[in-house]
């Protein structure tokens, strides 16, 4: 008896873990965030966007994982089995389209990964 599921693209791990790391250092900055507004008499102004950094940092670290990872993905994994569903999450079915939309997807959220932090620490909403 053959086995008929095919073995995922070794590529589609480091997509992941790229992910998933991403998204864990992006919490850890929103817990900064929030040690240091705690901490600072003057930046608790604005508790909920405080007590919002951890989730939203995070979720913008996985895009931006997500998105650097898929930049530099080889065309064989983008245009493979297991790339179907990251093209679909990027949402074209062109490769030089899908690496376009990631850079511009990394560059937002590194945006936000830089401004946030800053924004939240100074009080310059």
């Amino acid at each position: 008896m053959t086995n008929n599921v095919s073995q995922p693209h070794p590529y589609s791990k480091v997509l992941t873990v790229s992910s998933y790391l991403f998204a864990v250092i992006g919490v850890l900055a929103g817990i900064g965030v929030l040690v240091f507004l705690f901490s600072n008499e003057e930046s608790r102004k604005d508790l909920k966007i405080a007590l919002m950094s951890p989730f939203l940092l995070g979720g913008a670290g996985y895009i931006f994982g997500m998105s650097l990872a898929f930049l530099f993905a080889p065309v064989s994994f983008i245009t493979g089995e297991s790339g179907k569903k990251w093209m679909d999450m990027v949402g074209t079915k062109s490769v030089v389209a899908a690496r376009a939309v990631c850079a511009v997807v990394a560059l937002l959220t590194a945006a936000l990964f830089g401004i946030l932090p800053w924004a939240a620490a100074t009080g310059n909403f």
